[in-house]
């Protein structure tokens, strides 16, 4: 089969696309043959009039039109929710085998890599588990990857004519080269065995000058990706974390619209704006839904619908987990109903696309724990409905639109069309290549506004609370002082109950190398003598240990002495050393210092044994402590002055009332 497909090698470089397309399809004498335009839409800025979408994306349209798909309703995952999609099976395995749900990005890659391999053929079909269960998580939420739509449409090549007959007359021009290797393969497909055209655009350094000259030669497909095997270094707008969130919910919101049973919609969009549903409320549902084998979404609807229907019959169960979350529930499927009414009952396409969006838009904007910028918000609107409206014009001109006919009279349903335009936003967003990083989606991010928001990963929302990393039952909720305990906390203890403070054990103050500190050497330590202040009255057994070991050092050195008969001598010689130490220390006056004490201390100072008289400042102090006493303080009770304070007559009453 002879297929026509060129390769413009240096587009990308140019600016003006719109231009040098025009002329290229003048060159290659293509204006009246239907030509298919393959590259990156964010990087081609071209007019109404020319139309650029990616591989994957003319796959996807082909999987539709000639009916490969399973039913209407299935919807595509990107690359990152394929990510997504294997992390959270990968995890459910790693916590039926090691009881941790949790799983490395790298292994999540590894994982990814290993599936695509096998799909497209390049590899041995190998039985592992976490591929497993992500095929049976796509059957369940009704959702397929490329590597299904690249095997469907390969066999579609070969038994559909209608397939064959649209390939064969069509004209592909590549406009960059992929880097991934799902698209790479359906190149392959495309151009099956015959030689591509290969054409490099040359332009004038003059910017007034629009000629371009196109210079071709034949080249096979496996030169052409040998060559520019790096990825392309086109300069790109700036990707907003936050914007991207924002862009995720609405399409979050389409998607239930679309395919009702997948569950990564439904745990993006479940509790935004806030309906108080928080982790715990989707645990509880996802549980729910698991052992009633159904989706998330269906059971909050069935959850919600017999709750409103009344009676014994229909009521669930008062102990059903789900009867704490009525109100959220309520509030959700009420919001998808109210959304799906706008796009069944609106039979403008355009107005319902635009009425949806912005219903979604303003619920998050005008929502009271509203933490996003609303500028970001009006942003990633307003490119959907841009896109809306490209979706909407490239449908009126392929003329594809439903019958006019009822739905009773065999026509389509209400809101069809609305359905399909919303259907190929999906298929749309889901095509383009990720312009984020892959461990940026599969953790937890935040906003890149001024003020922080923690915008948490889907693993993170498919995860027990008991699991959570800041559950008390965690180790990582732990504080450091908790952790340290329960690590210097020894094993065996003699007393049951008793456990070790923080910083009882000094094995983490250990030198980090040998300083020659052995066991062998022994440490004393060494009393250092303070200085006590002495305590008024009575001085003489204040300072009695310090003089005494004096004394008792002295009497050491003799050998043969008697202890009983030097022990009053001892007693003595302390007496006589504090009363020096008291007569030589001023006295300071003290209201509290009563009469009687002073009196003591005065005869004890004169009837000491020393020839040297007390200093005059002595007899000034106790003198003048004879002569002005202390002025005694008049205390007065709060309890007189309330008495004295008259009462009110309303006040008296009560007083009298509640006296026992």
């Amino acid at each position: 089969m002879e297929r026509h497909v060129y390769i413009l090698e240096n587009g990308e470089d140019i600016d003006n696309s719109t231009h040098l397309l025009n002329r290229f399809l003048q060159w290659a004498d293509l204006t009246n043959q239907p030509v298919v335009m393959l590259g990156n839409p964010a990087v081609f800025h071209t007019e109404k009039d020319i139309q650029v979408q990616t591989v994957s994306e003319w796959f996807l349209m082909a999987y539709r039109q000639f009916g490969l798909c399973r039913n209407e309703r299935e919807t595509i995952l990107s690359t990152e929710d394929q990510l997504i999609a294997l992390q959270l099976c990968a995890a459910e395995k790693n916590k039926e085998n090691y009881g941790e749900y949790d799983i490395e990005v790298s292994r999540v890659l590894d994982i990814n890599r290993q599936l695509i391999n096998q799909q497209l053929g390049l590899s041995d079909q190998t039985d592992d588990d976490s591929i497993k269960a992500y095929k049976h998580f796509l059957d369940h939420c009704n959702l397929t990857d490329f590597m299904n739509v690249y095997k469907r449409v390969k066999e579609g090549m070969q038994e559909n004519e209608g397939l064959q007959k649209c390939i064969h007359d069509t004209v592909f021009v590549l406009l960059s080269v992929p880097c991934c290797l799902v698209e790479r393969e359906m190149l392959r497909l495309l151009c099956g065995n015959t030689q591509c055209r290969l054409v490099t655009a040359e332009v004038s350094l003059d910017p007034q000058d629009l000629d371009v000259r196109f210079i071709s030669k034949d080249a096979s497909l496996d030169e052409v990706f040998q060559s520019q095997s790096s990825p392309s270094t086109a300069a790109r707008s700036p990707v907003s974390i936050t914007e991207e969130y924002v862009k995720g919910i609405i399409l979050g919101y389409l998607h239930l619209l679309v395919n009702s049973r997948s569950e990564l919609a439904v745990a993006r969009v479940i509790n935004v704006p806030d309906r108080n549903l928080d982790h715990a409320a989707f645990t509880d549902l996802k549980r729910a839904a698991k052992g009633k084998s159904m989706s998330i979404f269906q059971t909050a609807c069935s959850h919600i619908m017999r709750l409103r229907l009344g009676g014994k019959s229909y009521a669930p169960d008062p102990s059903s987990p789900l009867a704490q979350h009525g109100k959220g529930l309520g509030e959700f499927t009420d919001f998808v109903d109210k959304l799906q009414t706008v796009v069944e009952e609106d039979n403008c396409t355009r107005s319902a696309m635009k009425r949806v969006i912005n219903i979604i838009k303003n619920t998050i904007t005008k929502s009271k724990d509203n933490k996003l910028r609303a500028a970001t918000v009006e942003r990633a609107a307003d490119k959907l409905h841009t896109q809306a409206s490209r979706v909407i014009e490239k449908d009126s001109v392929a003329k594809n639109d439903s019958p006019s006919k009822t739905s009773s009279a065999g026509g389509s349903l209400l809101g069809r069309k609305t359905i399909k335009v919303i259907r190929q936003m999906l298929d749309h967003a889901a095509a383009m290549p990720s312009q984020c990083n892959s461990v940026e989606f599969l953790t937890d991010g935040f906003t890149s506004q001024k003020t922080p928001v923690r915008l948490p990963s889907l693993i993170s929302q498919f995860r027990s609370p008991e699991e959570e990393p800041d559950s008390p039952d965690s180790k990582l909720g732990t504080s450091l002082a908790q952790r340290l305990v329960t690590k210097v906390k020894p094993k065996n203890t003699d007393k049951p109950g008793v456990v070790g403070r923080y910083k009882s054990c000094m094995d983490w103050a250990n030198p980090a190398h040998d300083v020659d500190m052995h066991k062998d050497v022994e440490f004393f330590l060494t009393a250092v003598e303070t200085c006590v202040e002495p305590v008024r009255g009575n001085m003489v057994h204040s300072k009695i240990s310090g003089v005494a070991k004096k004394v008792l050092e002295s009497i050491n050195d003799q050998e043969n002495a008697d202890v009983g008969n030097i022990m009053p001598e001892i007693t003595n010689k302390v007496e006589t050393a504090n009363k020096e130490k008291c007569s030589k220390r001023p006295m300071v006056e003290d209201n509290n210092i009563q009469e009687k004490p002073a009196k003591k201390m005065k005869k004890a100072a004169q009837d000491s044994i020393q020839e040297k008289p007390a200093k005059k400042v002595k007899k000034t102090v106790l003198d003048s402590m004879k002569e002005k006493p202390a002025k005694k303080t008049q205390q007065t009770s709060k309890t007189s002055k309330r008495k004295e304070i008259p009462l009110g007559k309303g006040q008296k009453q009560l007083t009298h009332f509640f006296r026992i």
